[in-house]
């Protein structure tokens, strides 16, 4: 083989190391842009999954006040119904106490109930 067929040989290899450099650094770049759309994409997830917390721990702080006020609810609940028991209480000692009286009403007679 000859110099100049050696030279042209070197020459095709540098050709051919120059495509390749180049086809790397196309490929590189393309590797850089699906990573800068993967860093955005992932942020999203990120900044999503953070406001899923947020909402998720204001859901659980509502459950809390709904559960207490429940509580609540039930023990006024319970102190109505004690209350209303007292009054039937009531209401049913004031109907014989009325009843007592009318019989009493009852038992005079009309003529000394006019003097």
């Amino acid at each position: 083989m000859s110099v100049e067929q050696r030279l042209i040989r070197l020459e095709d290899a540098f050709v051919t190391l120059t495509k390749l450099a180049q086809n790397v650094d196309a490929r590189l770049d393309d590797v850089d842009v699906r990573l800068d759309d993967f860093d955005q994409r992932f942020n999203s997830l990120v900044d999503a999954q953070e406001n899923s917390e947020r909402k998720i721990a204001a859901l659980v702080d509502a459950q809390l006040q709904t559960e207490a006020a429940l509580v609540r609810l039930a023990k006024a609940q319970e102190s109505s119904e004690h209350r209303i028991d007292q009054l039937v209480d009531f209401q049913t000692r004031a109907e014989g106490h009325f009843q007592e009286v009318s019989d009493l009403l009852r038992q005079i007679p009309r003529g000394e109930a006019n003097q």
